[in-house]
């Protein structure tokens, strides 16, 4: 499910619209099934305004109603999962939480471990944000079950950052420094750079929570503050045009923008 690791993501709507072309004489006007909902991951990542993300709503609906025509229920639950990550940037939470909760339903009736992180991890994140940190922790349990299973390691490294911020909430700030770590290690091995600008915004947080004790342990991260970790997220969602970020920095850093 990852369609980038590393390059600029300004560079790659030309190749899915190369694909979607092929389809242009057929019944199917939009790139469908996992092709599909790879787009819509972009999309989500590259959305500057309501009016993209709602296109994004457009796509998953009719991906949706080509899953169920077709039986497949992989693609119907990733398309609920679509659908619940655009409400939720559109802050409708109330649909959000029912397509989560579909997406859920539906990845464990097709039984594919490979994928399943991905919705689990989400709509950890997404409770994580309404401050409802029991669901979120069992929905981080079942990610992690596979993942470790399975040795996922880009899912892992998601893990860590959704997990840490977890840890932030709960206040176990040995963990959270911890976590931040080993994601930025796992990204230098893994070259899964699509990922450090939400590791700066990680790093951010944590220079802002983690007192003074905790700097001798923690030189490197401590030797920066938390605007230069913020600026330098910023840098980065502007160079690979990653401006779904923004709404992160919206939500959990008001005072900044």
């Amino acid at each position: 499910m990852y369609y980038v690791i590393q390059l600029n993501l300004n560079k790659h709507n030309s190749f899915f619209l190369q694909a979607e072309k092929l389809l242009k004489n057929c019944s199917r006007p939009y790139l469908h099934s996992l092709a599909g909902v790879q787009y819509c991951l972009y999309l989500l990542d590259t959305a500057r305004s309501t009016k993209d993300l709602k296109k994004i709503i457009k796509r998953a609906n009719d991906g949706l109603i080509l899953s169920k025509f077709d039986s497949v229920l992989l693609d119907t639950a990733l398309n609920h999962f679509i659908l619940a990550r655009t409400y939720q940037a559109l802050q409708d939470l109330k649909l959000a939480n029912t397509e989560y909760g579909l997406a859920i339903q539906e990845i464990q009736k097709a039984a594919r471990l490979n994928d399943a992180p991905l919705v689990y991890l989400s709509r950890a994140d997404f409770y994580l944000t309404q401050n409802q940190h029991n669901a979120a922790q069992a929905d981080l349990n079942s990610a992690w079950e596979i993942i470790e299973r399975c040795g996922m390691k880009l899912y892992a490294l998601d893990y860590l950052l959704i997990h840490g911020r977890y840890c932030l909430a709960n206040a176990d700030f040995d963990t959270a420094l911890n976590h931040y770590e080993e994601a930025k290690q796992l990204i230098q091995e893994t070259g899964y750079h699509l990922r450090d600008a939400e590791l700066h915004l990680f790093a951010a947080q944590l220079r802002q929570q983690c007192g003074e004790e905790y700097r001798s342990a923690n030189l490197g991260l401590y030797s920066k503050t938390a605007d230069f970790y913020l600026q330098m997220a910023k840098n980065r969602i502007k160079e690979i045009g990653q401006w779904g970020l923004l709404r992160v920095i919206k939500r959990d850093f008001p005072e900044y923008l």
